[in-house]
């Protein structure tokens, strides 16, 4: 049995370190998927018919699929580097179970690499085609703006870290995917004759929708899109 509850980790691992005390990452990814689906549902149908075309899945699915991508720009926080800089959010990890321990193990602490790094392997579970898993990575890598080249990427492996990190990362991921993706798993998949299963025209326009979801959420705090979805985590 897992080492980790739901509830363990929904109220300890920290995204956010003021909200007045924090926001959870749990609770701020699930806001970000919940902005961006407000913003698509808003957008012509001529956008989602586009970016159906460029991710090659069904037109009604693009929604939450973009939305369900677009949360998860933070899931290298769940690191002990990043978790390490702040240092009440490392006591109430440490209450759980969590080890920041070696000390190398919180040299790593760029969030956005770790993104791009642990997500080609953990998205696989959910979407299958490893081509389509690392582009996606590497376009949540570049949630700040800047495309991590390959040697980047591979920086953001979170080296020397016990294994229970990576549990919490997995139960973590199984959470998320329960509420914003229940019942379905998307497998994308380029027609043979594209070398390229997300083209450069969709990687500027994913950018785009995550600097605006970033920017909503944090102009609205205290304003939850994520409860007006409906999405809560159970």
């Amino acid at each position: 049995m897992s080492t980790f509850t739901k509830l363990n980790i929904s109220k300890t691992i920290w995204a956010k370190s003021g909200d007045p005390k924090f926001h959870p990452l749990l609770a701020h990814i699930l806001d970000v998927a919940a902005v961006a689906e407000t913003i698509l549902l808003r957008e012509p149908p001529q956008t989602k018919a586009w970016l159906a075309q460029q991710l090659y899945i069904p037109e009604q699915s693009v929604a939450q699929f973009v939305a369900f991508i677009c949360g998860l720009h933070d899931f290298g926080k769940a690191t002990p580097g990043f978790q390490a800089k702040w240092q009440q959010g490392a006591d109430q990890d440490r209450r759980v179970g969590l080890i920041f321990e070696p000390k190398a193990a919180l040299k790593q602490d760029r969030h956005d690499l770790s993104s791009a790094y642990l997500l080609q392997q953990a998205l696989q579970s959910v979407i299958g085609d490893s081509d389509c898993c690392r582009s996606l990575a590497m376009l949540l890598g570049a949630h700040h703006g800047y495309f991590p080249k390959s040697n980047e990427i591979k920086q953001g492996k979170p080296s020397f870290e016990k294994a229970i990190w990576n549990e919490a990362r997995t139960d973590l991921l199984k959470m998320y995917c329960q509420i914003v993706m229940p019942e379905m798993v998307y497998q994308p998949k380029a027609p043979p004759e594209c070398q390229d299963t997300l083209r450069p025209p969709l990687m500027r326009n994913e950018c785009r929708i995550r600097g605006a979801t970033e920017e909503i959420h944090d102009a609205q705090r205290y304003y939850r899109f994520t409860l007006q979805r409906g999405y809560r985590p159970r």
